[in-house]
């Protein structure tokens, strides 16, 4: 199964956020949800730290907030396939690692996760591999840190950057 979570979503009923959760078990149940669904909801939201906020209406969260809810909606199908338009979309940055290091853990368990970020830095920090497109298209399957680097990423995001390593892992600066 495919769990899938978009750059954005935008609801207008003013469900708590359990039950926003609970909505990703739908294809679980045949008719309403039962016990074993909610238990399951409470996992989630536990295992994302967002426990406190499980009986507030989504519509009045911070953007972060939504997005570890709809995180949450995605990981209580259990899928074994993760696709992620930007999960870091609206999270600060303690929040940016936490989702991303939880990612990282289930691909432990034999869960591939496929996201698509902005910040390379970030990618190089917890990818497997990087994938790199540039006007619709698949430029590069990886790069290495060598000194063409910074080369290669001036092409795809047309800005200057310096690289530099840190703990083994190639990260970018912009050049001012």
């Amino acid at each position: 199964m495919l769990g899938f979570l978009p750059q954005f979503h935008k609801s207008v009923f003013r469900f708590q956020v359990k039950d926003v959760v609970l909505t990703g078990r739908a294809a679980f149940s045949a008719f309403s949800p039962g016990k074993s669904d909610r238990e399951k909801v409470g996992q989630a939201i536990e295992d994302l730290g967002i426990s406190h906020l499980a009986d507030r209406p989504y519509t009045e969260l911070s953007g972060g907030e939504q997005q570890l809810v709809m995180i949450a909606r995605v990981l209580v199908q259990h899928p074994r396939i993760i696709l992620l338009d930007e999960p870091t979309n609206h999270l600060d940055v303690y929040y940016q690692t936490y989702v991303l290091e939880k990612l990282k853990k289930l691909t432990e368990n034999n869960l591939t996760v496929i996201a698509i970020m902005h910040d390379p830095n970030m990618a190089f920090l917890y990818a497997d591999h990087c994938y790199f497109m540039k006007d619709r298209a698949v430029v590069a399957l990886s790069i290495e840190p060598d000194n063409h680097a910074d080369t290669f990423l001036e092409y795809v995001y047309d800005v200057r950057f310096t690289t530099v390593m840190v703990n083994n892992k190639l990260m970018v600066v912009p050049k001012v």
